[in-house]
C-alpha cells in the first residue's frame, strides 16, 4: 500500500475521531442538561406510552437496549454513542465509495470533510437517540448498494422501524432504477406501508408531540434562532445551485429534486432550529452537486487524486 493510497483510510479514521469527539462534547451536555429528550423519552418508548411520532420510531431504543437501561444515564449514553461511532464509519466508507466514482479522488475526500462539518454543526441541537444518524447511514448504503434487490429489501425494512422518513430510501432507489424498476419500488412501498401500519396497530394512536400548531407556534416563539441556523448551512445549498446549473448528470440533479422535496418537508413540519440535524440526507444528496461547483482545485491536488487512483 502507497502512501497516497493510504490518505482516505487516515482521513476517514480522523474524521470519525473528530466527529465522535464532537459529538460528546455537544450532546453530553445537551443531555445533562435536558435529561427528557435524551432518556425519559426512549424509556416511554421502550414502554409504549410515548408520544407521535417518537412511539413508533421503535429501532434505535431497541438497540440501545440490549446492554443498557435509559434509567442508567452513563449506560444509555455509551449505548448510543456505540452506535453512532459504528453509523460514523459507515456513513464515511460508504459517501467515500459512492462520490469517487462521479467526482474523483480530490473531490470525494473534499466530500467527506463536508459531510463532517455538517454533522458537526447539526450536533449543537441534537439529543442522544441515533434515530437521525441511523437514517443517514441506510441512506449511505443503499447510494452504494441500490442493485442488490435483497439488500435493498432489507434497508428499507430496517428504516421503516426506524423512522416514517423511510420513504426517502424508496425514492432514490425509483430515481435509480427508473421504470424498470417500478414493480419492485412497488414492492417496497407496499412493506414500508405495513410495517409502518402495524407499528401504529400494535402501538395504539397517540395525541402528537406539537401536532402543526404547536409546531408553528414553537417555531414563531425561536423564529430567530432558526433563521440564524438556516443562514449558517445557506452556502451549501446556493454551491448545490449552482452545481446543478453547471451539471450534466441527470442523475445528480434528479437526486436534488428529491433532497428538494424533503427539504420541503423538513421546513413544513420540523422545527426551524433543528434543520441542521434533518438536513442530513439532503446533503449526503446534494453533495455531489455541491463538489460540481468547486472552483478548480489546484494541480498538486489533482495530481494526488491521480496517485490515488493508481
Amino acid at each position: 500500500m502507497t502512501r497516497s493510497s493510504r490518505l482516505p483510510l487516515a482521513l476517514l479514521a480522523l474524521l470519525v475521531c473528530i466527529t465522535t469527539a464532537s459529538f460528546i462534547n455537544d450532546v453530553l451536555p445537551n443531555c445533562t442538561n435536558e435529561p427528557y429528550p435524551c432518556y425519559e423519552i426512549d424509556q416511554q418508548v421502550l414502554a409504549h406510552t410515548a408520544q407521535s411520532p417518537y412511539r413508533y420510531r421503535v429501532l434505535a431504543p431497541a438497540l440501545m437496549s440490549i446492554g443498557a437501561s435509559p434509567t442508567t444515564h452513563w449506560a444509555w449514553f455509551s449505548a448510543g454513542l456505540a452506535i453512532h461511532i459504528l453509523c460514523f464509519l459507515i456513513i464515511y466508507a460508504t459517501l467515500y465509495t459512492w462520490l469517487r466514482v462521479q467526482i474523483g479522488d480530490v473531490k470525494a475526500l473534499i466530500g467527506l470533510c463536508l459531510m463532517a462539518l455538517m454533522m458537526i454543526f447539526a450536533f449543537h441541537r441534537y439529543y442522544l437517540t441515533p434515530t437521525s444518524i441511523i437514517e443517514v447511514t441506510l441512506l449511505c448504503l443503499l447510494l452504494v448498494t441500490w442493485q442488490r434487490w435483497w439488500v435493498v429489501m432489507a434497508l428499507v425494512i430496517i428504516a421503516s422501524f426506524n423512522r416514517e422518513t423511510a420513504l426517502l430510501l424508496i425514492v432514490v432507489y425509483a430515481v435509480y432504477n427508473g421504470r424498470l424498476g417500478l414493480r419492485r419500488t412497488g414492492i417496497l412501498v407496499a412493506l414500508w406501508a405495513i410495517i409502518t401500519v402495524a407499528l401504529h396497530l400494535m402501538f395504539g394512536a397517540a395525541p402528537h408531540v406539537l401536532g402543526l400548531l404547536g409546531t408553528l407556534q414553537a417555531n414563531i416563539a425561536r423564529l430567530g434562532q432558526g433563521l440564524f441556523i438556516n443562514l449558517l448551512i445557506l452556502p451549501l445549498w446556493i454551491m448545490a445551485v449552482a452545481g446543478y446549473r453547471k451539471s450534466s448528470n441527470t442523475l445528480q440533479k434528479r437526486l436534488a429534486w428529491v433532497a428538494l422535496v424533503y427539504m420541503g418537508a423538513v421546513v413544513g413540519g420540523g422545527m426551524l432550529d433543528e434543520v441542521g440535524r434533518m438536513a442530513l440526507p439532503a446533503v449526503v444528496l446534494v453533495l455531489p452537486l455541491v463538489l460540481e461547483a468547486a472552483p478548480s482545485l489546484i494541480p498538486q491536488a489533482r495530481q494526488m487524486g491521480s496517485d490515488i487512483s493508481a
